[in-house]
């Protein structure tokens, strides 16, 4: 186990003593983790704590910035599996969500963006690996 990933595992462990459901530190913990997992080929562990950060989120409604970095973590991983539909769905809103609570022409939300675009271009090729410009790390 790498040490970022245990690092990661110790943040969730922490989280999930301390907070309640629908904590914002505990869908940080559970997106990072799942981030991690994505960014490093394991899209398939990631899914879980992703999916149960996305539950998180719904607590926090769609006018908080940290859902679309949640959102948009859940759809690249999806996307990394061949659920184009699923992907697709969760990258547009979380590029929506984003530009709402964070504005245009924030840099993340433009790589949330880039990612939509690449994601779209390889569904359109039937790839099943969509150009990753970005997994974003949430804090609370």
């Amino acid at each position: 186990m790498e040490a970022q990933e245990s690092e990661l595992l110790e943040t969730l462990r922490e989280a999930e003593e301390r907070h309640t459901p629908g904590s914002a530190t505990l869908a940080s913990a559970l997106s990072n983790l799942g981030a991690y997992y994505s960014s490093t080929g394991r899209a398939e562990k990631a899914l879980p704590h992703l999916e149960r950060a996305a539950e998180e989120a719904k607590a926090f409604g769609d006018e908080f910035a940290g859902s679309a970095a949640i959102y948009n973590n859940l759809g690249t991983a999806y996307f990394q599996l061949g659920r184009h539909k699923e992907a697709l769905w969760l990258l547009e809103k979380a590029v929506a969500i984003a530009k709402r609570t964070l504005g245009p022409d924030n840099p993340d939300v433009l790589r949330m963006a880039k990612t939509l675009e690449g994601c779209r271009l390889a569904a359109g090729s039937g790839r099943r690996g969509c150009l990753l410009s970005f997994v974003l790390p949430w804090h609370k």
